[in-house]
């Protein structure tokens, strides 16, 4: 299993950690891995609003006959104990504001 991810995270003045993530492995399983072991390290027991659940897709350049393994994931989290909402969930009760 090789992978490696590019994570960005972003802070707003309500205190919430913005994630988005990408993924590049040798095959779409190793980049779900990725994108799923980088969500299951930052939110840990923590309140968070999931965007985009852990998903990975393969695309074939047809010029250079290579194919791309590629994962993402999106969510935003407080440092505060909580559950995970799913995407698309009833997000009233979390203070979010983008910058």
């Amino acid at each position: 299993m090789t992978w490696s991810v590019t994570v960005q995270v972003s802070r707003d003045e309500s205190g919430a950690h913005h994630v988005y993530a990408v993924s590049d492995g040798d095959n779409k399983d190793d980049s779900l891995a990725a994108v799923q072991f980088v969500k299951d390290n930052f939110v840990r027991g923590r309140l968070t609003a999931m965007r985009v659940e852990p998903e990975a897709e393969s695309e074939r350049d047809f010029d250079t006959k290579l194919t791309r393994h590629r994962g993402f994931v999106r969510f935003t989290f407080f440092d505060v104990p909580g559950e995970c909402l799913p995407p698309k969930a009833d997000f009233a009760p979390i203070p979010l504001s983008y910058a």
